[in-house]
């Protein structure tokens, strides 16, 4: 019902139009004369936006270009062999110790005391800065050595840093 009373104000409006015309406004004229007589403002104001464009796109781009070279990690000089299989004996450490760990956890063995762990950590804490020596000094084999005997220490503390339950050791 309400499309059908809008479509008959149209209706009558249209109607309305039709007999008195549409007659334009009395500026209507010296506005085109006007529009006419200078139509470099129109163009300024196009090209005004398309330099605005421009700018912001190189700023778009500067600011893409300084984020992408933020993000790459610093050119690092090269390192050496000795470092390389540092870091190589290091993940093995670490993979060695979480299995140890994990292993003794589920064989039923608990950890000593918490004075262990704090000597794993200095041992842990020692193969750190021993690799760090080495990436700073490379060509030492004393260092690699080292690491290499720190590395055995902390295993053999974990090895002995566990006991078993005594409700398993009872059964």
């Amino acid at each position: 019902m309400a499309n059908n009373e809008e479509y008959q104000k149209f209706e009558s409006r249209l109607e309305e139009i039709k007999l008195s015309g549409i007659n334009p406004s009395k500026d209507f004229w010296p506005e085109i004369e006007r529009q006419i007589d200078y139509p470099i403002s129109r163009r300024r104001s196009k090209t005004t936006f398309w330099q605005g464009a421009l700018a912001a796109s190189f700023l778009i781009a500067l600011f893409m270009t300084g984020w992408l070279f933020s993000s790459l990690p610093p050119a690092e000089k090269t390192v050496s062999g000795f470092y390389l299989l540092a870091e190589e004996m290091n993940a093995e450490q670490r993979q060695q110790l979480y299995s140890l760990r994990t292993g003794y956890e589920m064989a039923g063995y608990h950890q000593l005391n918490g004075e262990i762990e704090a000597q794993l950590m200095q041992l842990a804490l020692a193969r750190q800065d021993i690799t760090e020596s080495l990436r700073l000094s490379p060509g030492d084999p004393n260092l690699l050595e080292l690491l290499r005997w720190v590395n055995e220490q902390e295993l053999k503390l974990l090895n002995q840093s566990y006991t078993l339950n005594n409700n398993l050791r009872e059964i």
